[in-house]
């Protein structure tokens, strides 16, 4: 199950020069790849996805995007979940800006989405809490599961649905932050959330096609 909470800071972050990592985490390079290929051509649900100049596989994910970092367990034995909490917004705080999206893996004490929710409130941002998140995102066609004040499914929705990038435009209150938290066992094929890094997206879009948005 992949669960999300919702956050909004006050303000924007500086992003740093290069990725400033505090001695409870280590980068732990670049993500695997998929244990096999992930196809998109052909697949319901996604529009032109029968062209042929439509990617016939999901990219993997390039050098540095999103960071990964993982737990340095030594030391930090005794730390618990609200520990850890401050340990990911010093990460959050110093590299989120920099590369759009940060993988933390096996956070000790973060195994369930109630773990999830006291992380979230323990990070001190801004939550939006389900009351309000219902009301921004009365337009959303996808279904999901209140799992706390601040957590929720991130869909409900059959498997073969496919779910294309997108930044929650379409929302009343646009989240600045988006967490999402794998719960219980992960699949070996299946269930893929692809993050996309939209200021590439927009570096690569047709000038002419950026100039009609601006205006």
């Amino acid at each position: 199950m992949l669960a999300r909470a919702i956050a909004s800071s006050a303000h924007w972050v500086r992003p740093l020069s290069t990725a400033t990592v505090s001695s409870c985490f280590r980068n732990a390079g670049a993500l695997p790849e998929p244990m096999r290929p992930i196809r998109i051509r052909g697949r319901s649900g996604i529009p032109m996805s029968e062209e042929k100049t439509f990617p016939e596989y999901m990219s993997c994910a390039t050098p540095g995007a999103p960071l990964v970092l993982s737990p340095v367990a030594e030391g930090h034995e005794d730390m618990d979940l609200d520990d850890w909490a401050k340990a990911v917004k010093a990460e959050l705080d110093h590299n989120l800006a920099k590369y759009g999206a940060i993988y933390f893996t096996s956070v000790p004490e973060l195994r369930t989405p109630q773990d999830l929710a006291m992380l979230m409130r323990s990070l001190k941002y801004r939550l939006h809490e389900d009351s309000h998140y219902q009301q921004m995102m009365a337009a959303r066609s996808m279904t999901s599961t209140k799992l706390s004040d601040v957590v929720r499914t991130a869909s409900d929705e059959p498997p073969e649905y496919a779910i294309e990038p997108h930044s929650e435009y379409h929302t009343a209150g646009l989240p600045h932050k988006i967490a999402l938290f794998a719960h219980g066992q992960v699949p070996d094929y299946g269930g893929e959330w692809m993050v996309v890094d939209t200021r590439r997206v927009m570096e690569e879009l047709d000038k002419a096609v950026v100039r009609k948005f601006d205006e």
